[in-house]
């Protein structure tokens, strides 16, 4: 009797109306004849998929069947598959890669098979419309629930909090070849205006309410920016028509020679990434419970750079004599 949790050979083979002939023998358990259909929905390439999706064209369904099972022995489940393959061989129908067992007795696809199958992959997923209906036909399926990722999520982190296990994962990093190759194969990629507002909504994540001293913080560093526009304001009014002093002239004399550079602070250092008025929005929309992250986007600048400016790292203003030169 049948029992999904015996070893089994089974076959793949041709309806009648193509022939009949067998293309696949493997062994498994519970649904893994079953496995090479889901393969070949999702595009798997492989000449096995390939007879598969031959066969689906035509209007017809692949013969599954399992042949012969094995209680509790699997040593001989793969050696029945490795008699079964060598003996079905030579009529040419087969797409086993291997000849069958555990890996030990099966032949791997040699360097330029695997070389061609990269290559063949490469340029199937560098068309759009081949990554468009990868997309359309995954939509709307629920790979996995929400339940089923806080558990993973859960164990994950229970993994990580042991040691032994991190140092073991961190020797399996993958190599700076292989982070090329996914380099390569990411650029150029448009991401959707759905995925990128996924993306954006990640990078903010949910507002949590500031602290008393976050926001004590927060308010003297914008009055200390509204008085440094407003001093840079009359500073620059009260100027307005005045002439250059001596020395003035032969500072920037100095500087068109090379001699010495100015020190100039705030908007006007050719550093500078930010305004005054962008600053001191900042600082008020971070108030109302905005994100560095999402203040950074905003404006286009680093996290750091933002945060330094909106907490009063930099950016602190005017001192009494004019512009603080160590902004």
């Amino acid at each position: 009797m049948a029992n999904k949790s015996l070893d089994y050979v089974y076959t793949l083979a041709y309806p009648e109306s193509m022939g009949g002939y067998v293309f696949y023998v493997g062994k498994g358990r519970r649904d893994r004849i079953t496995v090479h259909e889901r393969e070949a929905r999702n595009n798997v390439k492989s000449h096995k998929c390939s007879v598969i999706r031959k066969i689906w064209r035509k209007g017809e369904q692949v013969v599954k069947e399992k042949i012969a099972f094995f209680d509790d022995s699997p040593e001989e489940a793969a050696l029945y598959e490795v008699a079964l393959i060598f003996f079905m061989r030579p009529y040419g129908h087969l797409t086993n890669e291997a000849d069958g067992g555990d890996g030990a007795i099966g032949v791997s696809p040699s360097a330029e098979a695997r070389q061609k199958k990269s290559v063949a992959s490469t340029h199937y997923w560098s068309s759009e419309e081949n990554r468009r209906a990868q997309r359309e036909r995954l939509r709307g399926r629920i790979i996995i629930s929400s339940q089923q990722r806080q558990e993973i999520s859960r164990r994950m982190k229970e993994q990580w909090e042991d040691e032994e296990y991190r140092k073991q994962r961190m020797g399996h990093l993958v190599s700076e070849t292989t982070r090329q190759k996914i380099s390569n194969t990411h650029t150029g990629r448009k991401h959707t205006e759905q995925a990128r507002q996924h993306m954006s909504e990640a990078r903010q994540g949910p507002r949590k309410p500031l602290s008393s001293q976050t926001r004590q913080k927060l308010s003297e560093a914008l009055k200390t920016s509204q008085r440094a526009i407003a001093s840079r304001k009359r500073i620059s009014e009260s100027k307005r028509g005045q002439k250059r002093s001596e020395a003035s002239r032969k500072r920037m004399s100095e500087v068109r020679k090379g001699k010495r550079l100015p020190s100039i602070s705030g908007e006007k250092n050719y550093a500078a990434k930010l305004t005054f008025a962008q600053v001191q929005e900042a600082r008020e929309l971070r108030l109302k419970g905005w994100t560095f992250a999402a203040l950074a986007k905003r404006y286009g600048v680093a996290y750091a750079t933002i945060r330094e400016a909106v907490v009063g790292i930099t950016w602190k203003g005017f001192q009494e004599d004019g512009i603080d030169s160590t902004v």
